[in-house]
């Protein structure tokens, strides 16, 4: 049984870009300081899996010699975000709550309150989107600041 990984473990299917921010928009807020605690939960993320993305850009560097090293890692810790689509349920969750909390509050203006059917519709109607539009930050700051992850993986122990 061969359990070397490939880039092909990795892969997952491409989210619905249709809900994705536009550049200026994501730029705008990064530039606004909006993603200082995304940034915090994706070094935590990257700090965690340290030692999953150094084995597994070896592995990589073995099959494609020659790449360079810190483009390996980068390109290790996309695609390790991409496949947990996201890096800290918990956080995630939280905020998803939030979004919930605030879609009750609209609801009940209108003179809506079955809390549990608001929160409900908003799961199936707004969920999957969220988390897509979580992940398309997520990748914008990996792709934006890759030097900082880059160096929490080299300035490891294992590294």
């Amino acid at each position: 049984m061969n359990n070397e990984l490939t880039f092909d473990d990795l892969e997952i299917p491409e989210p619905d870009r249709s809900v994705f921010y536009s550049h200026d928009v994501l730029k705008k807020k990064l530039a606004e300081g909006s993603f200082d605690r995304l940034r915090d939960q994706l070094h935590s993320f990257v700090k965690r899996h340290t030692d999953e993305i150094l084995e597994i850009a070896a592995d990589v560097d073995h099959e494609f010699p020659g790449i360079d090293r810190r483009d390996n890692l980068l390109a290790t810790i996309r695609a390790m975000v991409e496949a947990s689509q996201g890096v800290s349920p918990a956080a995630e969750m939280g905020d998803q709550i939030k979004e919930i909390n605030k879609e009750i509050w609209y609801r009940g203006e209108e003179g809506k309150t079955d809390r549990k059917q608001i929160s409900q519709e908003w799961v199936q109607k707004h969920s999957s989107h969220w988390r897509n539009a979580r992940l398309q930050e997520l990748l914008y700051l990996i792709d934006n600041e890759p030097a900082p992850l880059i160096d929490l993986v080299e300035k490891s122990d294992k590294a």
